[in-house]
């Protein structure tokens, strides 16, 4: 059964709640990409991904997603298999992403700036069986061999970026670099058949290994379900008031959890759409918002800080923004007095990889500069002593420890890790993640 909790009214957070938000949220109980075939069913013309000037309808993306699906499962990927993802934002990550859960298995989201022994290192640890890249990266592959490794696949950026961008990409970007005959072209299975297996799969089933940042250690592999993944594409979508109508600037990096979620899952789950660069380039980010109208922008502050430093940003068109904030550090607050300038209030927000995403945020009707804001949708949570698992007065430090149905269900192949992250605290599990302050 799906994990669900019931949050206390008592909690302190409650006066501050959003206005016109419930206080609770109902989840359908389904695999997570059931989301992208409705969206296509419902907005069939629609665009869901715009790329450097490339328009890919949810029509063409779920056939997309059915053709990957359909080509993992002609090479031998069956349901708990493990495929992993080593890509930059872009059109192959979205297709790769749900055409390897449509196939029943799980993705194994890895950075794709890791050298090739970082990268060996979590192939050889989640066991995956079929690698996805670009051919731009496998040079920097060529020596990377696991027991388990059996397939490559490699996008190029010219599957999708046109011969006249309307957005400047990267140079790199708009030459083919070519593959070995070892190696599966992405094109090649873009104009295959249409013929997936049968779903085996349900909210219930594995999804996700994301790894950690590795900042209290080596990186470990967090074990995400179906249910999971739907409860933190809903979280983030009704909290920032997405629409099918949202336009989302996705330059956040999708194989972080952040990025994942809140550029791309939600967005699909709404039917909105995904303006995707692969790289981070402020003037290509400036470019982008003002052509295409962006309403959404999930950042981090070094974005921020970068957006902001360009010569003329006061002539340049904003408006369009509704929703703009991130986390991953704290804002500095004159950049946040900066921003207020341009008429943007920056929402802060706090989340961790073994919670799914975020899991606190400003409401939006009484956003504070540095404050990362209260817990969100169905998630409890406490600031703890550690020693006596005695919740702390507000205002005090301590160890904050959560409560979420997107919680994590263990760290890959690390049961005494996954045993440390665990406490069990009035008779329910809570995980815990370092000395935190909650501020009332």
């Amino acid at each position: 059964m799906p994990n669900r909790v019931t949050v206390p009214r008592s909690r302190v957070w409650m006066k501050s709640w959003p206005r016109l938000l419930p206080r609770t949220m109902e989840y359908p109980e389904i695999p997570i990409f059931e989301a992208a075939e409705e969206s296509a069913r419902r907005f069939p013309n629609k665009s869901a991904i715009i790329y450097y000037g490339t328009e890919i309808t949810y029509t063409e993306l779920w056939n997309s997603i059915l053709k990957f699906a359909t080509y993992l499962k002609d090479i031998g990927v069956r349901k708990g298999d493990r495929v992993a993802i080593n890509l930059p934002n872009s059109p192959h990550f979205v297709i790769a992403y749900y055409g390897i859960l449509r196939a029943n298995a799980v993705v194994v989201s890895t950075d794709p700036m890791l050298n090739d022994e970082g990268l060996k290192v979590l192939l050889e640890d989640s066991g995956s069986k079929v690698l996805v890249t670009m051919a731009q990266s496998l040079a920097a592959m060529k020596d990377i061999k696991t027991k388990s490794l059996e397939k490559i696949i490699a996008g190029e950026y010219t599957d999708y970026v046109p011969e006249n961008p309307t957005i400047p990409p990267q140079p790199y970007m708009m030459k083919p670099a070519g593959t070995a005959k070892s190696v599966k072209s992405w094109s090649g299975i873009m104009k295959g058949k249409i013929d997936p297996p049968a779903v085996e799969v349900g909210p219930d089933d594995n999804a996700l290994i994301m790894y950690t940042s590795g900042t209290t250690g080596d990186r470990k592999g967090a074990l995400h379900t179906h249910w999971g993944m739907v409860v933190n594409s809903m979280r983030p979508a009704f909290w920032n008031f997405h629409y099918p109508s949202s336009v989302h600037l996705s330059v956040l990096p999708f194989f972080h959890i952040t990025g994942l979620h809140y550029g791309m899952t939600a967005p699909v789950f709404t039917g909105g759409t995904m303006v995707i660069l692969s790289r981070w380039d402020r003037e290509a980010a400036l470019q982008a918002v003002e052509k295409y109208r962006c309403t959404h922008w999930t950042n981090i502050s070094t974005m921020v800080v970068d957006m902001l430093s360009v010569p003329d940003i006061d002539k340049r068109d904003l408006s369009s923004f509704i929703i703009f904030g991130g986390g991953g550090a704290a804002l500095p607050k004159a950049v946040g007095e900066r921003l207020a300038t341009l008429g943007i209030n920056y929402a802060e927000g706090y989340g961790l990889t073994e919670a799914g995403s975020g899991t606190h945020a400003n409401p939006r009707d009484n956003i504070k500069l540095q404050c990362l804001g209260i817990p969100s949708f169905n998630i409890d949570a406490m600031v703890i002593d550690p020693e006596t698992f005695k919740e702390m007065p507000i205002g005090e430090s301590g160890e904050l420890v959560l409560r979420t149905p997107s919680m994590f269900k263990e760290f890959w192949n690390k049961p005494a890790e996954t045993a440390k992250a665990f406490a069990e605290i009035n008779g329910e599990k809570w995980v815990s993640h370092g000395r935190s302050r909650l501020h009332g």
